[in-house]
């Protein structure tokens, strides 16, 4: 089970329960491969009470086999509330039979945290706490509880009083991961966040491959995939999309790109080791999802309905994407499934959602706010504090609030949308999701032409508040967009520069002063950025186009040689030298650096890399054709070169063009076929030159295939350089 080879794993237990079906260590590994390849809870249940039943008779004084078998399920069930209630049984067994040791029963309130009990569960860890103060377990676990029903300030002291008076505890993954929560939750730091993240994952596998497992219970304790899936949805809450009603995808002004790649990396990492885990199937594909990558998506809910056909939650979810990919038959069948396997997710947001958008999509506008009034009904919707027992998920209790506002706002029902929104920032103050609430709320009040009260609430959002960045991002695009305040534009990143004196904000004051066309300001910016942060790679371009900006051509031209020195594989600082060459008319050495990117660059590597590459082949195709219009008359145009170039970048093109048909969401589509309809007219118009008239109709044709105003669009910008 260990090296995966899960067909082996189950013959072979098969073989020993036929030969001695009381074989306890072969019931107990029968339920964990159940487990762990599986999503069948009945079938799961079954062996679980038959595995139960038999403990009981036979080991019923063993309160060690009832912990350690707990404690290795409980990390691999996920969100399958009957089943941990069912261990929760084993747990409790654990402690009634040993109750001095306080091990059990922290164990016993990790799973009722994972129940949602989270008050229960601080009761039970502080018990255990006072039983064996040693127990540092029991400390994490009261600060963790602390930390997610709000009371930062206890936990925070908690936690330095516990790293003060112990110096072991550091070379635990439960330490930054707690500094992590609250640095997000309480502070709204970004990137201390995912700092701490990356080092608990670090301290975490470490710790596994220093310590080898006695046996493979011990091993599913130490891998905890419970935990990792914690860690992976920590870095997710850094999406840098919102889902909206019509399924589209809404951009996130200051969300880190990379942090959404980590979170679906781990989640991949645990699905190797524990394949039937619904719940990291679920978390990858809507990642994928608000991604754009609606491909990806489908291919991880159809994986996961492979595991378990009767899984509402993946039903409703493929419903979603159905509905973000205009497939509104389909989004409706899935709902049916849906409701076929658990009628009661009628009675979630997310399935309001749904059919609300389906009706919103056929211009039934007043039937979508029947839908999205009836869920605010829904118990807990409208709850800041949620049940226990049944926690509905704050991303979607809000959505169903700014969704409703959407739609009011369609009707022209603009009193009714600003009541709405009102409501849900008094109850959603504080939390993750205010931002949204508030930057919904702010552009209604733009529509009412009320700026004034727009920025006003923006303002009121405090530094500590993890939406502070967000709105002030906001508020500075509404004054540049709304007022054409350049000066109030850039005061909101020098307000931010105030507040928090870090390398990011200097970059994004440089960013602002090269939106308002200030270039000298912003290399002033770039560069103190990287004082701060010499190895912040993501500063080189924007230097070097600052100067550009600037028309210091030769300062710009050192400054990107020189980079290049450093990162001699880096495309994008390739490109942007390549091009200056290009401006400056240096055309041999515009062509040297563009054959080296090229040349470096691995056509099988990702789907960003190929792009690069296909740019990269543009750009030196148009220097060929530079280089032949200067140096050759009319007749005697050699353009093998320029064609030669194209067919490789058209080849390129394909590929991705077959690679994004399948994941992506519409719009990446179209930009790709424009790409290749371009591509298409450009070889048409040489093989024109070149007197092959129908193959220049054939390439035309295949423009039009791909993009139907790609001819008249060349043909237009043709007649302007002309």
């Amino acid at each position: 089970m260990v090296i995966g080879d899960w067909d082996q794993a189950t013959e072979t237990l098969q073989r020993v329960l036929q030969q001695n079906e009381r074989s306890m260590d072969a019931l107990r590994l029968n339920v964990l491969l159940l487990v762990t390849q599986k999503a069948d809870d009945p079938a799961l249940i079954e062996q679980l009470n038959l595995m139960f039943n038999s403990m009981e008779r036979y080991e019923n004084t063993n309160a060690k086999l009832y912990f350690e078998t707990a404690r290795a399920l409980g990390r691999l069930v996920g969100q399958r509330t009957q089943i941990l209630r069912l261990l929760t049984q084993l747990c409790h067994r654990a402690v009634t039979l040993d109750p001095l040791n306080a091990a059990y029963a922290v164990e016993l309130a990790r799973q009722q945290c994972m129940l949602g009990d989270h008050y229960g569960a601080m009761e039970t860890y502080r018990n255990a706490g006072q039983s064996d103060e040693t127990n540092v377990a029991a400390l994490y676990g009261t600060i963790y509880c602390q930390v997610i029903i709000g009371e930062f300030e206890d936990a925070e002291q908690q936690l330095d009083f516990l790293i003060d008076i112990s110096d072991s505890i550091t070379h635990s993954s439960q330490v930054p991961f707690l500094k992590a929560l609250l640095a997000w939750r309480h502070r709204g730091d970004a990137n201390e966040h995912l700092r701490l993240l990356q080092q608990t994952e670090s301290i975490h596998f470490e710790s596994i491959s220093s310590h080898s497992a006695s046996n493979i219970f011990e091993y599913y304790a130490m891998l905890d995939p419970d935990f990792l899936i914690q860690i992976a949805k920590e870095y997710l809450v850094h999406s840098p999309f919102w889902e909206s009603l019509d399924g589209m995808s809404i951009p996130r002004l200051n969300m880190p790109q990379a942090a959404v790649g980590h979170g679906i990396k781990m989640l991949e990492r645990v699905i190797t080791k524990v394949p039937g885990l619904i719940e990291a199937y679920l978390l990858i594909a809507r990642s994928k999802f608000v991604l754009g990558e609606l491909g990806a998506a489908k291919r991880a809910l159809n994986t996961a309905l492979n595991c378990d056909h009767r899984s509402a939650s993946v039903h409703l979810t493929m419903a979603k994407l159905e509905l973000a990919s205009n497939n509104h038959r389909g989004a409706q069948n899935a709902l049916e499934e849906a409701v076929a396997c658990d009628f009661k997710v009628r009675k979630l947001p997310a399935y309001a959602l749904v059919k609300a958008g389906l009706c919103s999509k056929a211009d039934n506008h007043e039937e979508a706010v029947r839908w999205l009034e009836s869920a605010l009904k829904i118990s807990g919707v409208r709850d800041v504090k949620q049940s226990s027992s049944n926690p509905l998920p704050l991303s979607e209790r809000v959505a169903i609030f700014v969704t409703l506002a959407d739609v009011f706002v369609t009707l022209d029902r603009l009193n009714e949308a600003s009541s709405i929104l009102a409501e849900a920032q008094a109850r959603f103050r504080g939390t993750p999701e205010e931002i949204r609430i508030i930057m919904s709320h702010s552009s209604l009040a733009v529509k009412r032409n009320d700026f004034d009260k727009a920025v006003r609430m923006l303002s009121d959002v405090p530094p500590s508040s993890p939406a502070f960045v967000d709105a002030l991002q906001m508020k500075a695009n509404l004054y540049l967009t709304v007022k054409h305040d350049k000066r109030a534009f850039v005061h909101c990143f020098q307000d931010l520069l105030a507040i928090r004196p870090t390398a990011e904000a200097h970059e994004q004051l440089g960013g602002a002063y090269m939106h308002i066309q200030a270039p000298d300001a912003a290399i002033d910016a770039f560069s103190q950025a990287r004082d701060i942060s010499p190895n912040k790679v993501s500063l080189t371009p924007k230097i070097g186009k600052a100067l550009v900006s600037t028309h210091e051509y030769s300062k710009a031209t050192s400054y990107y040689e020189a980079a290049l020195q450093i990162h001699p594989d880096d495309m994008s600082l390739c490109h942007d030298l390549a091009k200056l060459y290009m401006k400056l008319k240096k055309y041999e050495s515009t062509i040297q650096v563009l054959e080296h990117a090229i040349e470096v660059t691995d056509s099988s590597m990702d789907l960003t890399k190929l792009a690069q590459k296909v740019q990269l082949l543009l750009t030196l195709a148009k220097v060929h054709t530079c280089i032949l219009e200067n140096k050759l008359s009319e007749d005697r145009v050699s353009v093998d070169p320029t064609f030669s170039t194209l067919i490789k970048a058209r080849d390129l093109q394909q590929k991705i063009i077959e690679h994004v048909s399948s994941v992506g969401a519409p719009e990446i589509i179209d930009k790709h076929n424009k790409i290749m309809a371009e591509i298409h007219c450009n070889l048409a118009r040489i093989q024109n030159k070149g007197k092959s008239s129908k193959s220049a109709v054939v390439s035309y044709q295949q423009a039009l295939k791909f993009d139907t105003a790609a001819f008249r669009r060349i043909y237009v910008r043709r007649r302007l350089r002309d």
